[in-house]
Protein backbone atom coordinates (compact mmCIF):
# COMPACT_ATOMS: atom_id res chain seq x y z
CA UNK A 1 0.00 0.00 0.00
CA UNK A 2 2.81 2.37 0.57
CA UNK A 3 4.50 1.85 -2.64
CA UNK A 4 1.38 2.29 -4.34
CA UNK A 5 0.79 5.53 -2.59
CA UNK A 6 4.40 7.02 -3.43
CA UNK A 7 3.78 6.14 -6.97
CA UNK A 8 0.72 7.86 -7.30
CA UNK A 9 2.18 11.15 -5.74
CA UNK A 10 5.19 10.45 -8.26
CA UNK A 11 2.61 9.98 -11.21
CA UNK A 12 0.56 13.08 -10.11
CA UNK A 13 4.21 15.26 -9.85
CA UNK A 14 4.83 14.31 -13.36
CA UNK A 15 1.18 14.93 -14.62
CA UNK A 16 1.21 18.34 -12.80
CA UNK A 17 4.66 19.28 -14.44
CA UNK A 18 2.63 18.36 -17.97
CA UNK A 19 -0.30 20.04 -16.74
CA UNK A 20 1.83 23.50 -16.42
CA UNK A 21 3.16 23.44 -19.96
CA UNK A 22 0.00 22.44 -21.78
CA UNK A 23 -0.88 24.78 -24.83
CA UNK A 24 -4.41 24.96 -27.35
CA UNK A 25 -1.56 23.58 -30.48
CA UNK A 26 -0.27 20.69 -27.71
CA UNK A 27 -3.97 19.75 -26.76
CA UNK A 28 -4.82 19.37 -30.23
CA UNK A 29 -1.82 17.68 -31.45
CA UNK A 30 -2.42 15.31 -28.77
CA UNK A 31 -6.44 14.77 -28.73
CA UNK A 32 -5.77 13.58 -32.43
CA UNK A 33 -3.07 11.19 -31.44
CA UNK A 34 -5.23 9.80 -28.59
CA UNK A 35 -7.87 8.77 -30.97
CA UNK A 36 -5.40 6.18 -32.27
CA UNK A 37 -6.12 4.19 -28.73
CA UNK A 38 -9.92 4.68 -29.31
CA UNK A 39 -12.20 1.72 -30.64
CA UNK A 40 -12.86 2.28 -33.29
CA UNK A 41 -9.11 2.40 -35.32
CA UNK A 42 -8.67 -1.42 -33.91
CA UNK A 43 -11.75 -2.46 -35.59
CA UNK A 44 -10.73 -0.42 -39.00
CA UNK A 45 -7.59 -2.16 -38.76
CA UNK A 46 -8.38 -5.50 -37.94
CA UNK A 47 -11.49 -5.43 -40.41
CA UNK A 48 -8.88 -4.58 -43.34
CA UNK A 49 -5.96 -6.70 -42.69
CA UNK A 50 -8.44 -9.74 -42.28
CA UNK A 51 -10.45 -9.45 -45.41
CA UNK A 52 -7.39 -7.71 -47.88
CA UNK A 53 -4.04 -8.11 -47.06
CA UNK A 54 -3.55 -11.07 -44.23
CA UNK A 55 -5.73 -13.66 -42.30
CA UNK A 56 -3.06 -14.89 -40.74
CA UNK A 57 -1.18 -11.35 -39.45
CA UNK A 58 -4.87 -10.32 -38.40
CA UNK A 59 -5.26 -13.45 -35.99
CA UNK A 60 -2.11 -12.30 -34.33
CA UNK A 61 -3.56 -8.91 -34.16
CA UNK A 62 -7.07 -10.18 -33.19
CA UNK A 63 -5.36 -12.29 -30.33
CA UNK A 64 -3.01 -9.58 -29.17
CA UNK A 65 -5.46 -7.19 -28.42
CA UNK A 66 -8.09 -9.46 -26.76
CA UNK A 67 -5.41 -11.08 -24.85
CA UNK A 68 -4.67 -7.87 -23.68
CA UNK A 69 -7.60 -6.15 -23.24
CA UNK A 70 -8.65 -8.92 -21.49
CA UNK A 71 -6.38 -8.62 -18.75
CA UNK A 72 -6.99 -4.54 -18.69
CA UNK A 73 -10.16 -4.98 -17.90
CA UNK A 74 -9.57 -7.59 -15.32
CA UNK A 75 -7.19 -5.22 -13.55
CA UNK A 76 -9.46 -1.91 -14.20
CA UNK A 77 -12.25 -3.85 -11.81
CA UNK A 78 -10.25 -5.97 -9.94
CA UNK A 79 -8.45 -2.81 -8.94
CA UNK A 80 -10.60 -0.50 -9.31
CA UNK A 81 -8.51 2.85 -9.24
CA UNK A 82 -9.76 6.49 -9.68
CA UNK A 83 -8.57 8.84 -12.34
CA UNK A 84 -6.02 11.53 -11.95
CA UNK A 85 -8.72 14.07 -10.76
CA UNK A 86 -10.28 12.36 -8.34
CA UNK A 87 -6.93 11.26 -6.89
CA UNK A 88 -6.62 15.20 -7.15
CA UNK A 89 -9.63 17.48 -7.52
CA UNK A 90 -7.45 20.44 -7.97
CA UNK A 91 -5.87 18.68 -10.68
CA UNK A 92 -7.58 19.92 -14.11
CA UNK A 93 -7.20 17.78 -17.50
CA UNK A 94 -7.68 19.07 -21.28
CA UNK A 95 -11.63 18.49 -21.15
CA UNK A 96 -12.60 17.25 -24.15
CA UNK A 97 -10.61 13.98 -23.17
CA UNK A 98 -12.71 13.57 -20.05
CA UNK A 99 -15.42 11.30 -22.41
CA UNK A 100 -13.57 9.01 -23.31
CA UNK A 101 -12.31 8.49 -19.96
CA UNK A 102 -15.16 6.94 -18.60
CA UNK A 103 -13.60 4.12 -16.77
CA UNK A 104 -11.28 3.42 -14.08
CA UNK A 105 -7.99 4.33 -14.66
CA UNK A 106 -5.78 1.32 -13.73
CA UNK A 107 -4.45 0.19 -16.47
CA UNK A 108 -4.55 2.37 -19.64
CA UNK A 109 -6.76 1.18 -22.05
CA UNK A 110 -5.82 3.10 -24.98
CA UNK A 111 -2.09 2.46 -24.24
CA UNK A 112 -3.22 -1.22 -24.70
CA UNK A 113 -5.53 -0.64 -27.59
CA UNK A 114 -3.17 0.96 -29.56
CA UNK A 115 0.19 -0.88 -28.44
CA UNK A 116 -1.28 -4.41 -29.25
CA UNK A 117 -2.12 -3.11 -32.66
CA UNK A 118 1.15 -1.17 -33.54
CA UNK A 119 3.55 -3.68 -31.56
CA UNK A 120 2.24 -6.74 -33.21
CA UNK A 121 2.23 -4.88 -37.05
CA UNK A 122 5.20 -4.00 -35.92
CA UNK A 123 7.02 -7.30 -34.79
CA UNK A 124 5.32 -8.97 -37.85
CA UNK A 125 7.27 -6.73 -40.64
CA UNK A 126 9.94 -6.75 -38.39
CA UNK A 127 12.39 -7.42 -41.56
CA UNK A 128 11.66 -3.90 -42.88
CA UNK A 129 14.13 -2.23 -40.56
CA UNK A 130 12.01 0.94 -39.87
CA UNK A 131 8.46 -0.43 -39.37
CA UNK A 132 9.52 -1.79 -35.99
CA UNK A 133 10.75 1.77 -34.89
CA UNK A 134 7.36 3.55 -36.04
CA UNK A 135 5.14 1.56 -34.42
CA UNK A 136 6.88 1.61 -31.33
CA UNK A 137 7.56 5.37 -31.53
CA UNK A 138 3.48 5.44 -32.10
CA UNK A 139 2.72 2.97 -29.62
CA UNK A 140 4.80 5.47 -27.16
CA UNK A 141 2.92 8.59 -28.32
CA UNK A 142 -0.43 7.24 -27.33
CA UNK A 143 0.33 6.50 -24.19
CA UNK A 144 2.45 9.81 -23.71
CA UNK A 145 -0.66 11.86 -25.21
CA UNK A 146 -2.88 9.91 -22.22
CA UNK A 147 -0.60 11.49 -19.21
CA UNK A 148 -0.47 14.63 -21.42
CA UNK A 149 -4.39 14.52 -21.69
CA UNK A 150 -4.56 14.17 -17.95
CA UNK A 151 -7.00 11.50 -17.78
CA UNK A 152 -4.05 8.22 -16.82
CA UNK A 153 -0.59 8.37 -14.33
CA UNK A 154 2.51 6.48 -15.63
CA UNK A 155 2.06 3.84 -13.55
CA UNK A 156 -1.50 3.44 -16.07
CA UNK A 157 0.04 3.73 -19.25
CA UNK A 158 3.24 1.74 -18.35
CA UNK A 159 1.40 -1.29 -17.32
CA UNK A 160 -0.66 -1.28 -20.03
CA UNK A 161 2.31 -0.88 -22.47
CA UNK A 162 3.67 -4.30 -20.61
CA UNK A 163 0.68 -5.85 -20.90
CA UNK A 164 0.06 -4.96 -24.81
CA UNK A 165 3.76 -5.71 -25.34
CA UNK A 166 3.80 -8.71 -23.93
CA UNK A 167 0.21 -10.17 -26.15
CA UNK A 168 1.97 -8.89 -29.12
CA UNK A 169 5.53 -10.89 -28.44
CA UNK A 170 3.05 -14.02 -28.12
CA UNK A 171 0.80 -13.70 -31.15
CA UNK A 172 3.37 -12.58 -33.10
CA UNK A 173 5.48 -15.52 -32.10
CA UNK A 174 2.37 -18.14 -32.75
CA UNK A 175 1.06 -16.78 -35.59
CA UNK A 176 3.91 -15.57 -37.49
CA UNK A 177 6.56 -17.58 -39.09
CA UNK A 178 5.93 -21.28 -39.97
CA UNK A 179 2.71 -22.26 -39.67
CA UNK A 180 1.60 -23.74 -36.01
CA UNK A 181 -1.96 -25.23 -35.99
CA UNK A 182 -1.40 -26.76 -32.72
CA UNK A 183 -0.10 -23.63 -30.76
CA UNK A 184 -2.43 -21.42 -32.36
CA UNK A 185 -5.00 -23.23 -31.50
CA UNK A 186 -4.15 -23.77 -28.40
CA UNK A 187 -3.90 -19.86 -28.28
CA UNK A 188 -7.52 -19.69 -29.67
CA UNK A 189 -8.93 -21.82 -26.75
CA UNK A 190 -6.98 -19.38 -24.11
CA UNK A 191 -8.60 -16.84 -25.56
CA UNK A 192 -12.43 -18.17 -25.07
CA UNK A 193 -11.35 -19.40 -21.67
CA UNK A 194 -10.28 -15.54 -20.58
CA UNK A 195 -13.03 -14.11 -22.07
CA UNK A 196 -15.31 -16.70 -20.10
CA UNK A 197 -13.25 -16.02 -17.01
CA UNK A 198 -13.83 -12.02 -17.56
CA UNK A 199 -17.39 -12.62 -18.31
CA UNK A 200 -18.05 -14.46 -14.79
CA UNK A 201 -15.47 -12.36 -12.65
CA UNK A 202 -17.62 -9.36 -13.87
CA UNK A 203 -20.77 -10.42 -13.51
CA UNK A 204 -19.33 -11.69 -9.95
CA UNK A 205 -18.58 -7.87 -8.81
CA UNK A 206 -21.80 -6.63 -10.38
CA UNK A 207 -23.79 -8.85 -8.38
CA UNK A 208 -22.13 -8.24 -5.06
CA UNK A 209 -22.60 -4.55 -5.87
CA UNK A 210 -18.80 -3.68 -6.05
CA UNK A 211 -18.85 -2.33 -9.75
CA UNK A 212 -22.17 -0.49 -11.22
CA UNK A 213 -23.94 -1.54 -14.80
CA UNK A 214 -21.11 0.43 -16.89
CA UNK A 215 -17.66 -1.29 -15.96
CA UNK A 216 -19.29 -4.62 -16.60
CA UNK A 217 -20.84 -3.76 -19.71
CA UNK A 218 -17.17 -2.81 -20.98
CA UNK A 219 -15.87 -6.21 -19.61
CA UNK A 220 -18.75 -8.04 -21.18
CA UNK A 221 -18.55 -6.33 -24.64
CA UNK A 222 -14.70 -7.22 -24.35
CA UNK A 223 -15.39 -11.00 -23.32
CA UNK A 224 -18.43 -11.07 -25.76
CA UNK A 225 -16.08 -9.84 -29.07
CA UNK A 226 -13.24 -12.54 -27.67
CA UNK A 227 -15.12 -15.22 -28.22
CA UNK A 228 -16.36 -14.31 -30.92
CA UNK A 229 -12.93 -14.29 -32.65
CA UNK A 230 -11.56 -17.22 -31.13
CA UNK A 231 -15.08 -19.26 -32.08
CA UNK A 232 -15.36 -17.30 -35.52
CA UNK A 233 -11.54 -18.38 -36.56
CA UNK A 234 -12.44 -21.94 -35.59
CA UNK A 235 -14.60 -22.16 -37.85
CA UNK A 236 -13.45 -19.71 -40.75
CA UNK A 237 -10.55 -22.60 -40.60
CA UNK A 238 -12.74 -25.32 -40.99
CA UNK A 239 -15.39 -24.36 -43.23
CA UNK A 240 -15.16 -21.30 -44.91
CA UNK A 241 -11.09 -21.29 -45.79
CA UNK A 242 -11.35 -18.10 -47.70
CA UNK A 243 -8.75 -16.18 -49.34
CA UNK A 244 -8.12 -12.62 -48.79
CA UNK A 245 -7.07 -12.46 -52.41
CA UNK A 246 -9.25 -11.19 -55.29
CA UNK A 247 -8.80 -10.93 -59.21
CA UNK A 248 -9.09 -7.16 -59.03
CA UNK A 249 -8.02 -4.11 -56.66
CA UNK A 250 -11.47 -2.91 -57.34
CA UNK A 251 -13.14 -5.97 -55.59
CA UNK A 252 -10.58 -5.41 -52.62
CA UNK A 253 -11.64 -1.80 -51.80
CA UNK A 254 -15.81 -2.93 -52.61
CA UNK A 255 -15.02 -5.48 -50.17
CA UNK A 256 -13.50 -3.53 -47.29
CA UNK A 257 -16.68 -0.70 -47.63
CA UNK A 258 -19.80 -2.88 -47.67
CA UNK A 259 -17.83 -4.95 -44.66
CA UNK A 260 -16.86 -2.41 -42.68
CA UNK A 261 -20.50 -0.61 -42.90
CA UNK A 262 -22.34 -4.43 -42.12
CA UNK A 263 -19.48 -3.86 -38.63
CA UNK A 264 -20.86 -0.64 -38.05
CA UNK A 265 -24.27 -1.16 -39.14
CA UNK A 266 -24.87 -4.17 -36.64
CA UNK A 267 -22.94 -2.51 -34.14
CA UNK A 268 -25.37 0.35 -33.69
CA UNK A 269 -28.75 -1.37 -34.87
CA UNK A 270 -28.31 -4.31 -32.56
CA UNK A 271 -28.19 -1.40 -29.91
CA UNK A 272 -31.33 0.70 -32.16
CA UNK A 273 -33.53 -2.03 -31.77
CA UNK A 274 -32.71 -3.69 -28.20
CA UNK A 275 -31.49 -1.08 -26.49
CA UNK A 276 -28.87 -1.05 -23.57
CA UNK A 277 -28.60 -4.53 -21.39
CA UNK A 278 -25.90 -6.27 -19.94
CA UNK A 279 -27.03 -9.29 -22.32
CA UNK A 280 -27.44 -7.32 -25.71
CA UNK A 281 -23.80 -5.88 -24.82
CA UNK A 282 -22.60 -9.03 -24.64
CA UNK A 283 -24.46 -10.66 -27.61
CA UNK A 284 -24.43 -7.28 -29.65
CA UNK A 285 -19.85 -7.54 -29.66
CA UNK A 286 -19.95 -11.29 -30.11
CA UNK A 287 -22.51 -11.02 -33.38
CA UNK A 288 -20.23 -7.92 -34.83
CA UNK A 289 -17.04 -10.23 -34.56
CA UNK A 290 -18.90 -13.05 -36.01
CA UNK A 291 -19.73 -10.62 -39.28
CA UNK A 292 -16.62 -9.94 -39.37
CA UNK A 293 -14.79 -13.15 -39.52
CA UNK A 294 -17.44 -15.11 -40.60
CA UNK A 295 -20.67 -14.31 -42.35
CA UNK A 296 -19.00 -11.79 -44.18
CA UNK A 297 -15.79 -13.42 -45.64
CA UNK A 298 -18.25 -16.03 -46.77
CA UNK A 299 -20.36 -13.83 -48.74
CA UNK A 300 -17.73 -12.27 -50.44
CA UNK A 301 -15.46 -15.32 -50.95
CA UNK A 302 -18.78 -17.55 -51.97
CA UNK A 303 -20.67 -15.35 -53.87
CA UNK A 304 -19.41 -12.16 -54.94
CA UNK A 305 -15.85 -12.76 -56.07
CA UNK A 306 -13.96 -15.53 -57.21
CA UNK A 307 -11.59 -17.68 -55.09
CA UNK A 308 -7.83 -17.76 -55.03
CA UNK A 309 -6.26 -20.29 -53.26
CA UNK A 310 -5.29 -17.91 -49.96
CA UNK A 311 -1.17 -18.79 -48.79
CA UNK A 312 -2.07 -17.57 -45.03
CA UNK A 313 -4.81 -19.83 -43.83
CA UNK A 314 -4.60 -20.89 -40.68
Amino acid sequence: MEFFDTATDLGMDFLRKLEAIRTPFLDELFLLITKLGEETIPIVVMCFVLWCVNKRMACAIGVSFFLSGMSVHALKIGCRIDRPWILDPGFTIVERAREAASGYSFPSGHTQNAGSILLTLGLWNRKKTWVLPVCIFTAVLVAFSRMYLGVHTPADVTVGFIIALAASVIAAAVFGGKNKPLAQNIVLAVVIVCSGALAAYAGSLYGSGIIDSHYTADALKMAGAGIGFAVGLFVEHKYINYSEKTEKFWHQIVKFAIGLIGVLALKSGIKAIFGESLTVDFIRYFLVIVWAVDVWPFIFSKWLFKKEESDSAL
